[in-house]
């Protein structure tokens, strides 16, 4: 498990150790769905389709779990596929409040990918989504260790001064102010702020740069700078606007699959952290 921290790698390997049985083994079992057995693609995609819209979340993890059985039963695709898997059936189960549930298949999603070289924005955004889980449940000194370690990621894979590294940087300033530490918060916020706007101008970039502006702005104002507090928060609305950034869960299985298996994906809505 290169560049992973000490702390999320005991965490990692006691997902492997006390959790008996196929991730997600608890809880709702399989659908059996006719229209579910025989694709795993679109397992998933009627997933996302639920879990993106204003539909009951529990609705999606029997999509989750039968796309897990499809893969898990054909060799061929891997552990990658796996992980992506692994990670949307976590999302499921926390937006249901199944905790336990879902940071275990966050922890066995992350252990089947850093297995391998694919370790770039899919393993950043499981361990996001494990940070978020962790903020939820009161605990932020873990929740700052999954958002190094995100942050880590990023940058081995797309570099220091990339906008995905900013992303994080953005994520963990902003986790920062939240507890208060807002020396270390402004740095962060700040960096990410000036590599975002020295970056190529997209729908995307500009919603992460309105992001950090508007984080970066809360600081200020809770400090008593609020000259500066406002000029960002015009700043913020000025770069948001016109602003479409296609929203997602994740990796799009379609882009994974088989071309015997790829179907179009529908849109989605990624949480962001925190």
């Amino acid at each position: 498990m290169p560049g992973l921290s000490s702390s999320l790698a005991v965490l990692l390997v006691a997902a492997l150790v006390v959790a008996p049985g196929p991730a997600g083994a608890t809880g709702a079992q399989p659908s059996t769905d006719p229209k579910l057995v025989h694709n795993w693609v679109r397992a998933v995609q009627e997933g996302d389709r639920v879990l993106s819209g204003r539909l009951p979340p529990w609705d999606a993890e029997p999509f989750y779990r039968q796309a897990l059985n499809l893969v898990r039963e054909d060799p061929s695709l891997g552990p990658v596929i796996e992980s992506l898997v692994l990670d949307r059936l976590g999302q499921a189960q926390a937006a249901q409040g199944k905790n336990d549930a879902a940071e275990l298949s966050y922890l066995r999603s992350l252990v089947l990918r850093l297995g391998t070289e694919e370790q770039g924005a899919a393993t950043a955004e499981t361990l996001e989504n494990l940070a978020d889980l962790y903020y939820q449940r009161n605990q932020p000194e873990a929740g700052l260790r999954a958002l190094r370690q995100s942050l880590a990621v990023r940058e081995r894979s797309f570099g220091p001064r990339s906008p995905e590294a900013a992303q994080s940087l953005s994520l963990l300033g902003t986790a920062y102010r939240q507890l208060g530490r807002f020396e270390e918060a402004e740095q962060l916020l700040r960096r990410a702020g000036a590599i975002l706007r020295e970056a190529p101008q997209d729908a995307c970039v500009r919603e992460e740069l309105s992001l950090a502006w508007n984080s970066l702005a809360e600081l200020l104002a809770a400090t008593g700078r609020d000259d500066e507090a406002e000029r960002l928060r015009q700043e913020a609305l000025r770069v948001l606007q016109p602003a479409d950034c296609p929203p997602s869960l994740g990796e799009d299985p379609a882009s994974l699959a088989p071309s015997r298996t790829a179907t179009r994906a529908p849109p989605a809505t990624r949480r962001r952290t925190p």
